[in-house]
């Protein structure tokens, strides 16, 4: 920061043009509020990672955890729902509405998707009377160039290429 402050002061004395000045104040309001979040973002990693260094570990466990229930459950050509999947898991504390287990399931399912076993995730389903993946699962699917017009078809048809690959 204190380079960026010495440059820009010896910048702005040899500034003899006034539109040269309006360029380079612009330019100081777009690089500060960038280099303040750097900033922040470097000292809050600095944070989590000294108060809490096993987090990421506990995420990992968590994460593989999910993954071989979803693969038992593909071996069984069964499914789960979110909230039975969540209440499962014991290395870290998951609730079925939570973001980070939606990020953990879409993690997996790429991942499974990269080794050609299908979406994983198609395995965990609402609890409620449709009984179908959430909406996340539909929209991740189709980033990945997956084309489809109904859901019940799709879901199917998904279950299914991850029943065979396990």
């Amino acid at each position: 920061m204190a380079n960026i402050s010495a440059f820009l002061s010896q910048r702005i004395m040899i500034i003899s043009n006034t539109n040269e000045l309006t360029n380079l104040a612009l330019g100081i309001r777009l690089i500060q509020p960038l280099t303040s979040f750097f900033v922040s973002s470097l000292i809050q990693r600095k944070i989590i990672t000294s108060i809490l260094p096993n987090t990421m570990s506990q995420r990992n466990r968590a994460k593989e955890e999910i993954r071989e229930k979803l693969i038992e459950l593909a071996q069984k050509e069964s499914s789960i729902s979110y909230k039975d999947l969540a209440a499962q898991i014991e290395s870290m504390s998951l609730k079925a509405n939570d973001v980070e287990f939606f990020n953990i399931l879409e993690e997996i399912s790429i991942e499974e998707n990269n080794a050609g076993r299908g979406l994983l995730s198609v395995l965990v389903v609402r609890s409620d009377s449709v009984g179908l993946p959430g909406s996340g699962f539909y929209d991740l699917a189709r980033s990945l160039g997956r084309v489809f017009n109904d859901k019940k078809d799709f879901w199917e048809e998904e279950a299914n290429r991850v029943y065979e690959a396990f």
